[in-house]
């Protein structure tokens, strides 16, 4: 008998222990003036680091009862504390202004922005702060912050050879790609933390896929070559559930690959039957396709002769060019520049799930090659195209040409826009590799 009362209380602590459920806690971090800080950093329990969301919110789960909090930000007093997770979920922190300055000893002219010279430019980022950039100065690998007037905030070294960035999908997430791993980075506005390196198919597979994610759902682009299909969906972060929402096909494309490959087919049947003496496999005549419409085998093995040849390069460039598409998240919102419907579609990110409605506006003739440029307008997108540049007015979502001063460079390697200005990180001279920075000021007028 006590054995069972034993085995009874054993079980109902596990049961106690495994029934606890971690807990949603947030943390919202916001100034005197009533306003929220992004970008804030955020250590809990000295090892697990989160960066502040636009709208001043760090945001984990935990068991633990009590949680060691850490806050900074540049200009901010900070702040050391010990919160109680027990009875609140929500913990509002005020942060009190220490107005940064930078020291003159430490950060001279000659590291500003556009005056420094002595290092080799990698690539550079828009940053919420400022500019992020990726250089080797002095033989090391350096990541720079540097705020939006030009003056150096942060450096760090890195081991981690890389040749770009890219933004992750949350506020002070950032990447560094090589042609075999990525690293991902933490870049607030006092610190820069470098994570584990993965694999690049990871990347393959998440990063370059996810458009958007929050704690609820995440935006994925997946592209189906079989049937030129480019389909965005909503997953469900918690059960993993797929909906998709926009579907963008290229049927003409496709059509035109399929007859491509029968054209193949047809022609290798023809080819077969001429036996020629000369030929190597004299005497060993391949198989025949007779059911053309069922036959899904690989076309590269029925290519047999150059005028064959010719065609499967012509039925892979058909079958392998990608939907013209361009999007973007913007002010809770995710827009999709379809150049083959001719239309941009615009869609409600709310917190739970992606609207259901959407609005759609058509684009000008001298879009339909456009992409977005990353910038941090508030009123409006930036578009680039062969014709030139346009902004989308948010409001009255018309678009309309606009224009900034040039220089002469090549091959740009990255452009975007910041309060008013153009940076294009490209080359002095087609000949050498060197890449600087150019700033173009928007016309007046435009």
């Amino acid at each position: 008998m006590r054995i069972i009362v034993q085995i009874l209380i054993f079980l109902f602590f596990f049961s106690c222990l495994h029934g606890q459920s971690s807990k949603e806690i947030t943390i919202h971090i916001g100034i005197s003036n009533g306003n929220s800080l992004p970008l804030s950093h955020v250590t809990i329990d000295n090892d697990k680091h989160f960066i502040a969301d636009e709208k001043g919110n760090v945001i984990f789960s935990t068991l633990s009862p009590t949680a060691i909090i850490q806050i900074s930000h540049i200009g901010y007093a900070s702040i050391d504390t010990i919160i109680n997770l027990k009875t609140e979920i929500y913990h509002e922190f005020i942060l009190l202004a220490n107005n940064y300055t930078i020291d003159p000893i430490t950060i001279s002219d000659s590291q500003k922005l556009l005056e420094k010279n002595n290092w080799w430019i990698n690539d550079i980022i828009l940053h919420e702060f400022g500019f992020l950039i990726s250089a080797t100065e002095k033989s090391k690998k350096c990541i720079y912050l540097f705020d939006k007037v030009g003056n150096q905030i942060l450096k760090r070294n890195t081991e981690f050879k890389h040749k770009t960035i890219i933004k992750g999908l949350q506020v002070g997430h950032y990447h560094l790609l090589s042609e075999r791993e990525g690293q991902e980075l933490l870049v607030s506005t006092d610190t820069i933390l470098f994570l584990d390196p993965s694999p690049i198919e990871q990347y393959e597979k998440t990063v370059n896929r996810f458009k958007f994610s929050n704690g609820n759902y995440s935006i994925s682009e997946d592209w189906s070559m079989c049937n030129k299909k480019l389909t965005f969906s909503m997953i469900d972060n918690n059960t993993f559930v797929r909906k998709p929402f926009y579907i963008a096909s290229d049927l003409n494309g496709y059509n035109t690959a399929r007859k491509t490959y029968y054209k193949i087919i047809g022609m290798y049947n023809q080819a077969i039957d001429i036996d020629d003496p000369r030929d190597i496999d004299y005497g060993i005549k391949p198989p025949k396709i007779f059911n053309i419409a069922a036959w899904e085998g690989d076309p590269l093995t029925l290519v047999i002769n150059n005028e064959i040849h010719a065609l499967y390069h012509d039925y892979i460039n058909f079958q392998c060019a990608k939907l013209k598409v361009s999007t973007t998240v913007h002010n809770d919102k995710f827009y999709i520049l379809d150049h083959l419907k001719k239309k941009m579609s615009i869609y409600n990110l709310n917190q739970n799930e992606i609207s259901a409605d959407k609005i759609e506006v058509l684009i000008p003739e001298a879009l339909t090659d456009a992409d977005f440029i990353m910038s941090d307008h508030e009123k409006e997108l930036i578009l680039s195209s062969d014709n030139g540049y346009y902004a989308f007015d948010l409001a009255d979502h018309k678009f309309r040409a606009i224009s900034f001063e040039t220089a002469d460079f090549y091959y740009p390697k990255r452009t975007f826009v910041t309060n008013n200005q153009m940076y294009n990180l490209a080359r002095k001279t087609m000949a050498k590799n060197k890449m600087y920075i150019y700033r173009g000021e928007r016309e007046e007028g435009h």
